[in-house]
């Protein structure tokens, strides 16, 4: 059976509402900064939560290996690879949006989020997943955006290495293209 999403229990912390840094999740900027505070400030036994909002990052999340990294729904929590000046995903070689820790041991988590690039952020990929046996993904959409013509990324959305596996639950991949007719 799929387990239960992660629940409010009174020990979450709202990256919108935190008393550290606040996210925005207005698509505009960069809060990578703040998520990343929250995550590095999470106790065991704490939750991150990421409401509804298009969040832009302008550098990889980077979990710790006990982690739950959750949103309200997969299509209204995204996560998405900024496009703008000093973002890690427009250079250079491929970097995760999000990665887990290195470690057979994690019970990192992550649920109800929406990982997002578009095919106009070259050095980007959606997820690296290293954490082992009690780790779990569940209800994450994946989704990279077909954005012009001729744009091409060839390496995977999701790179599972070294002690990555866990559970993984309604793993989606979805795809649109838009194209401006001139």
């Amino acid at each position: 059976a799929m387990p239960d999403v992660p629940m409010w229990n009174g020990n979450v912390i709202n990256v919108k509402t935190w008393a550290g840094t606040k996210a925005r999740g207005d698509n505009v900027g960069d809060d990578a900064v703040a998520i990343q505070a929250a995550i590095d400030a999470a106790g065991v036994g704490q939750a991150v939560f990421i409401p509804r909002g298009e969040y832009r990052l302008k550098s990889t999340l980077t979990l710790n290996s006990t982690t739950v990294l959750f949103g309200l729904h997969n299509n209204l929590s995204r996560l998405k690879a900024s496009e703008e000046t000093g973002s890690v995903f427009m250079g250079g070689g491929p970097k995760p949006l999000v990665q887990s820790p290195n470690a057979s041991g994690a019970t990192t988590r992550l649920a109800d989020l929406m990982l997002l690039q578009r095919m106009t952020t070259p050095a980007a990929y959606l997820l690296n997943w290293q954490a082992g046996a009690g780790s779990m993904v569940q209800n994450v959409a994946f989704d990279r955006r077909i954005v012009g013509s001729g744009t091409s990324i060839n390496y995977p959305l999701i790179l599972i290495t070294n002690n990555g596996g866990g559970r993984w639950y309604n793993f989606q991949h979805q795809s649109s293209s838009y194209q401006n007719e001139s």
